[in-house]
């Protein structure tokens, strides 16, 4: 499973995750029961946010779990145009941070800002989990077009390349891969 890889990457510490992509906030929410301490998404569209309010919310609410100051997901955001990444971490905590976004989706210009403004910019982000390209006339579409533009931003120690992570999506079980970036 994603999180425990995330879990024994990081030796077990705490963690905030950051969604990048985060549609109704599941993996938000999933972060929570494998050891992240906070869990932050950001999502375009607005649409997802009744799913998050009624179905995930009062479920962590069913089995007594507080949430409220640990989980934050923005609808309507887009990452374009963003700066940084929100964080949940108070301003004496120095926890790494976890970046994950299925972004196949994103066009080549949004996923150049992922990579080098958001992710790159940011030296607590310790691990990236994201997937590639579509394809041949994408130029973020191999491990190393995304390293070089990660490293590219300059802060903080440079991420290298980790491995590939196989997942299979919920619901139509197709198979679907994740390169996983670390850095030291």
């Amino acid at each position: 499973m994603l999180f425990s890889f995330i879990q024994k990457a990081l030796c077990s510490k705490p963690y905030e995750f950051i969604d990048i992509g985060a549609a109704g906030g599941i993996m938000v929410c999933l972060a929570l029961c494998f050891g992240a301490k906070y869990s932050v998404g950001i999502e375009l569209k607005e649409s997802p946010e009744h799913i998050f309010r009624t179905s995930f919310l009062p479920l962590f609410s069913q089995h007594g779990v507080s949430i409220s100051s640990r989980v934050d997901i923005q609808f309507g955001v887009s990452s374009s145009n963003m700066d940084s990444l929100r964080s949940l971490q108070l301003s004496h905590e120095c926890m790494p941070r976890v970046a994950y976004t299925f972004c196949d989706g994103f066009n080549e210009d949004d996923r150049h800002h992922i990579f080098f403004h958001l992710v790159g910019r940011d030296p607590l982000i310790t691990l990236l989990l994201c997937s590639p390209g579509r394809g041949r006339g994408d130029k973020l579409n191999t491990y190393g077009k995304i390293l070089e533009v990660l490293n590219a931003a300059g802060v903080g120690s440079k991420f290298k390349f980790h491995s590939v992570v196989k997942v299979s999506m919920c619901g139509s079980g197709s198979k679907k891969r994740l390169f996983v970036f670390k850095r030291s």
